[in-house]
């Protein structure tokens, strides 16, 4: 993925790309005006202009993109500072003449200030560390600084959803981790990850996941891996990236 940095984001991902390793993931992180005058000063990135432009409302690179990335991780990984940027800016090269998949209407994707960014970062930091206890909206308005309202429109804004249901998901997801991971009761599980009535936790996790946390974690296993994403959306697009639609006009 090419994210530019006005576009909030999130990820989430199923199974490791090795079991037996940890789960890393790579970031590689670039400022826009950096880009641009690379593209200006030397002929040889020109392209890279092209490429940020048609980022502009995120770009999804084909899985070619990514074994070619791969193939590029010693370079990235070098311990030689010169070598990480050369074969970044190779990077740039071989995505700039690769098909991608927008993400969102580039005149769709909201706007995010620096001031909202910093809010929706606090938010997000106390909803992610204190998940499993009880959180009123007064204290994430205070740490947010910001009236419950204004928070209300940020999450539905720029997350899709209201931080009840954003929370509702953040704890559905640890329990899938725990569900596989542990051999832990689904009660027990349910209790520390927030939920205090099992019914209300197996309602909310089957209409997350299409199936009981039991019949999840029987599926693991069986098969040593997680439900496909493409079975069961784990996110929705944001209402701010959605296209209008057009209003009919009336006959007076």
């Amino acid at each position: 993925m090419l994210i530019p940095s006005e576009i909030p984001h999130t990820w989430a991902s199923v199974r490791a790309v090795d079991e037996s390793s940890p789960h890393v993931a790579i970031v590689v992180w670039f400022t826009e005006a950096w880009a641009l005058q690379l593209a200006d000063t030397c002929p040889e990135y020109c392209a890279l202009r092209k490429l940020l432009e048609r980022a502009a409302g995120g770009l999804s690179f084909p899985s070619s993109a990514g074994k070619m990335m791969e193939a590029r991780l010693p370079g990235l990984l070098s311990n030689s500072p010169s070598d990480r940027l050369r074969t970044a800016l190779d990077i740039f090269n071989e995505l700039a003449a690769i098909d991608a998949f927008p993400l969102a209407t580039p005149q769709k994707a909201t706007r995010i200030s620096a001031d909202e960014s910093a809010q929706l970062r606090r938010v997000l930091d106390m909803l992610h560390s204190r998940f499993a206890e009880p959180i009123r909206m007064r204290d994430l308005c205070a740490i947010g600084n910001m009236s419950e309202r204004s928070l209300h429109r940020l999450f539905v804004r720029h997350l899709g959803e209201n931080v009840s249901d954003y929370l509702g998901r953040l704890r559905i997801g640890r329990t899938c981790m725990w569900l596989v991971e542990t051999d832990r009761p689904i009660g027990v599980i349910a209790a520390d990850a927030g939920f205090s009535n099992l019914s209300n936790f197996n309602r909310q996790f089957r209409n997350a996941r299409h199936m009981s946390p039991r019949e999840f974690r029987q599926y693991y296993l069986k098969h040593g891996i997680m439900p496909d994403l493409g079975e069961f959306e784990l996110t929705k697009r944001s209402p701010s990236l959605e296209r209008p639609k057009r209003r009919k006009a009336r006959r007076h």
